[in-house]
């Protein structure tokens, strides 16, 4: 299942990153996980899914509530996330005519989280039912 509606997250052994845009910033280590990460920022029409899973197959994130399936994803303008391990993307088949950087990010725990949804879903109106009385 992808999701493409805040919130959303994602937390697998491999995940396959597709952006236009990939930004890594600097690695940091977090207080409550215990490990360093190397986080980025994927950015116009972004995308990040599960290749393989988490063994044993349970949030290593507790806080966050993640989808965990192979095959479940996220896709938005902007997601965020990190990975146990550096990595650089190389360049893939993007959306059209547009090129994009992706890759599979090492194996490990790696997390990624839906930042900004698409534009268009925010314009969108929920439908008002019509009632007609006679």
């Amino acid at each position: 299942m992808i999701k493409y509606k805040q919130p959303a997250s994602i937390q697998g052994a491999i995940l396959f990153l597709r952006a236009r845009r990939f930004n890594p910033y600097p690695p940091s280590k977090h207080e409550t996980l215990g490990f360093m990460l190397y986080k980025f920022k994927l950015s116009d029409t972004s995308s990040a899914v599960i290749k393989k899973e988490l063994e044993p197959k349970e949030c290593f994130w507790r806080e966050k509530e993640s989808l965990l399936d192979v095959d479940d994803g996220i896709a938005a303008e902007i997601i965020r996330g990190f990975t146990e391990s550096p990595f650089k993307p190389g360049l893939v088949r993007g959306s059209g005519a547009h090129r994009a950087q992706g890759a599979d990010t090492p194996e490990g725990r790696n997390f990624a989280e839906l930042d900004r949804m698409y534009a268009a879903l925010l314009k969108i109106k929920p439908k008002i039912p019509i009632t007609h009385q006679h």
